[in-house]
């Protein structure tokens, strides 16, 4: 009894020793940061609330002070409240001790649009635009804004082989915003400048935590599918109408390659597999009309490029479907590390009740030590070993991640995807393009680790009550045969 009593104690203190280890407390709250990427709504996910509001206008005040550009960017970009007037003053204080920092002003628009349209919304898409009018992101949110304030949005739905054209006919401001896309020589969300300018000020400021890097990119402005694809099929419709007596192949080929070309370029300056996925998408809209227009012209050398690169385009976007490429390592990773969280929390407060009552029983009614002091005080001894267990799991299945975070926060050089900050920080279910969900070998692991605890967890309660009958029947004999000699 001694013995399990000096074991239990040293666990214990091995426990506690875990929670003062910084990558055993951001596994610790990978559970939650779970629970808030599966509600998906903008209360969840949120990095101004996670990082605090109070903390952002200190930063706020003291890059206004300092005339620090990174600080001020931050700010704006996070600004807590619906109103982005304020943010837009962080934004201009930010682009004038830096002017390569004027990518803040689209992506704070982009914030607020969904949030509060206001007129400085205008203002910020016209800095924006000031800023870099050859970047195809620029009038991607003029667009946005024009579709979001619409009265009457339309969805392009095909009637008889023909999408219907003539609603967007009247929408003259949105369709001048996406030919200026679609006519623009590059696309970049600047996805790269702002992640570089939030890590540095997470190193500065002591904030970086997975949990907030997460928070932070899923925050980054994505282009609308639905804006998007009306145009390119409202601008290939109008190609094909055009040339219904096969007399303006010309032109049916310029606006092909246009659309097409736009795609290629959305696809080659994502910072997300989703943004590559919308620019094939606007390619798949274009391939078919002008495979055909080529192909009447007779320019097969032209009509087998496009068909390579639309078959590269398709074995791409078909890269998540091949059976070899589905793994399960995320998800193995991400039910242990939240399993063993939530046993860790159960396990934690168990010994904590454990050794409250325990001590509390040597002050309150100490004389009487029934069945329910017997099974805490059993349960006093084995509560620690069980938390250590739990926690010691979580620990060592995090390890990987928590390295991937910390050379992620320090990387230096190249840089275009961001998606390995979303899939390699913490192993979250549903993020990971190539997981796969084997439930029978989950349910056979889980079955047998359930059995042998349940075994060995009665074994011991069996001993120990064992243990515990026959000291009182001893006692009893002894005190028998103790009477019998007195008598």
């Amino acid at each position: 009894m001694r013995r399990t009593r000096y074991m239990s104690w040293l666990f214990l203190a091995l426990s506690i020793g875990f929670f003062f280890m910084q990558d055993f407390r951001w596994a610790l709250a990978m559970p939650m940061m779970q629970y808030r990427l599966q509600q998906g709504d903008a209360a969840a996910l949120n990095a101004t609330q996670s990082i605090g509001a109070d903390r952002i206008r200190a930063l706020a005040d003291r890059a206004r002070a300092d005339g620090d550009a990174n600080g001020l960017a931050f700010a704006a970009l996070h600004w807590p409240g619906d109103d982005p007037q304020e943010a837009l003053n962080l934004a201009d204080a930010a682009v004038i001790k830096d002017p390569a920092k004027g990518w803040v002003y689209s992506h704070v628009a982009f914030r607020y649009l969904g949030k509060h349209d206001s007129p400085t919304i205008d203002e910020l898409a016209k800095k924006s635009m000031d800023y870099d009018s050859n970047n195809a992101i620029s009038y991607l949110l003029m667009a946005e804004i024009y579709r979001r304030r619409d009265a009457q949005p339309v969805h392009l739905t095909k009637v008889k082989d023909r999408y219907q054209i003539e609603l967007l006919g009247g929408k003259k401001d949105w369709l001048g915003a996406m030919q200026g896309a679609f006519n623009a020589p590059q696309y970049d969300g600047f996805a790269v400048p702002r992640f570089l300018t939030e890590r540095a000020v997470l190193k500065r400021e002591h904030w970086e935590n997975p949990s907030t890097l997460v928070l932070l990119i899923a925050e980054y402005p994505i282009p609308n599918l639905l804006d998007l694809s009306n145009y390119a099929r409202y601008r290939m419709q109008s190609a094909i109408d055009k040339n219904a007596d096969g007399k303006h192949n010309a032109e049916l080929i310029h606006d092909g390659y246009l659309v097409y070309r736009f795609g290629h370029l959305m696809e080659n300056g994502a910072a997300s597999s989703i943004e590559e996925i919308l620019g094939r998408a606007v390619q798949n809209i274009a391939y078919e009309p002008l495979h055909d227009a080529l192909r009447s012209t007779k320019n097969e050398d032209a009509v087998i490029a496009l068909n390579l690169d639309h078959q590269r385009a398709q074995f791409a976007n078909n890269e998540f479907r091949h059976v070899l490429n589905r793994r399960s390592n995320t998800l193995w990773s991400g039910v242990v590390i939240m399993v063993c969280a939530s046993l860790t929390a159960v396990f934690a407060l168990l010994t904590l009740l454990c050794l409250a009552y325990v001590n509390l029983k040597r002050w309150v009614r100490s004389d009487r030590q029934g069945r329910i002091f017997n099974i805490v005080t059993m349960a006093e001894n084995y509560m620690p070993i069980l938390l250590f267990l739990s926690s010691y799991t979580m620990f060592m299945f995090y390890i990987p991640y928590a390295s991937n975070f910390r050379a992620y926060m320090n990387a230096e050089g190249d840089m275009r995807s961001l998606e390995p900050l979303m899939q390699n920080v913490y192993p979250l279910i549903g993020i990971d393009p190539y997981e796969a969900a084997p439930v029978h070998p989950f349910g056979s692991y889980l079955y047998w680790v359930v059995v042998c605890f349940v075994a060995v967890g009665g074994a011991i309660l069996m001993k120990r009550f064992y243990s515990a009958e026959s000291k009182i029947m001893e006692h009893e004999e002894h005190e028998a045969n103790a009477a019998g000699a007195g008598e």
